[in-house]
């Protein structure tokens, strides 16, 4: 569902031009929490893998 969600960003980054310097602020922002989220999603799945080995 996130990654979903971060793919749908992500194109929407690229098709759009930027406009302003807080559209692309702003879209960074989105970007970087998706990244963030990702990155937590997947350090927790490693967390529980050495947890449960």
């Amino acid at each position: 569902m996130i990654r979903n969600s971060c793919q749908k960003h992500w194109r929407e980054y690229r098709l759009n031009s930027v406009n302003t310097v807080g559209d692309l602020g702003f879209k960074f922002y989105r970007i970087k929490s998706c990244i963030v989220q990702l990155l937590m999603i997947n350090l927790g799945f490693f967390y529980l893998d050495k947890k449960i080995t």
